[in-house]
C-alpha cells in the first residue's frame, strides 16, 4: 500500500483535482496517468484515493451529484425516444429497446443511491456432511498460503511495480 501525501503543494492540489475530473469523465487510471504525468496507472489511482481523502465526503457528494445530473439528462434522452417511437407508432421490438434502456437507467440510479433493498438468502435443510462453498474454498485456500509464508493478493488490488 502506497504511504499518504504528505507534500500538498498547489501543485499537487491541482493534479488531484485534475485526476478526478478526469476520472469523473470516465477515463481509466492509465489515461489519467498519461495526460496528468503519472509513471502508471497505479500512480493515478493513489492520486485518486489520496484526493478523495483530501476533500473528504464533499467531493464523494460532489461526484455523485454529478452522475445523478449524467443519469437525468439520459433519462430525458430516453423518454424522448420513448415519446417519439410512440406516436409514430413505432414497432412493439423498438419500444421495448427503449424501455429496456429507460430500466438500465433507473436500475443505475438506484445502484447510485442505494436504492435496492439489499437481498438475503437462507438457505436450509438437512446435511449429513460437510457444506463447500465459493467463501468456505477461498479460505482455505488463503489459510494455505499463509501457512506457507506466500502474500495474499486480493482481486483488484494494486500491486506495487517499483
Amino acid at each position: 500500500m502506497a504511504k499518504p501525501q504528505t507534500n500538498q503543494t498547489h501543485e499537487v492540489i491541482e493534479k488531484y483535482g485534475e485526476v478526478v475530473r478526469l476520472r469523473a469523465l470516465g477515463l481509466s487510471f492509465q489515461q489519467i496517468a498519461d495526460r496528468v504525468g503519472y509513471h502508471g496507472r497505479q500512480g493515478a489511482s493513489e492520486a485518486y484515493r489520496q484526493a478523495i481523502k483530501l476533500w473528504g465526503r464533499d467531493s464523494v457528494d460532489e461526484l455523485q451529484a454529478l452522475e445523478n445530473e449524467r443519469l437525468d439528462h439520459l433519462w430525458r434522452v430516453v423518454m424522448g425516444q420513448l415519446e417519439t417511437a410512440q406516436r409514430q407508432q413505432a414497432d412493439s421490438g423498438t419500444i421495448i429497446q427503449i424501455i429496456n434502456s429507460a430500466l438500465l437507467v433507473s436500475k443505475r440510479r438506484s445502484a447510485l443511491f442505494g436504492i435496492d433493498a439489499p437481498r438475503q438468502v437462507e438457505i436450509s435443510g438437512t446435511v449429513e456432511t460437510t457444506v463447500d462453498t465459493d467463501i468456505a474454498e477461498l479460505l482455505k485456500q488463503r489459510i494455505g498460503l499463509i501457512e506457507a509464508g506466500l502474500p495474499i493478493v486480493l482481486e483488484g488490488e494494486i500491486e506495487d511495480d517499483e
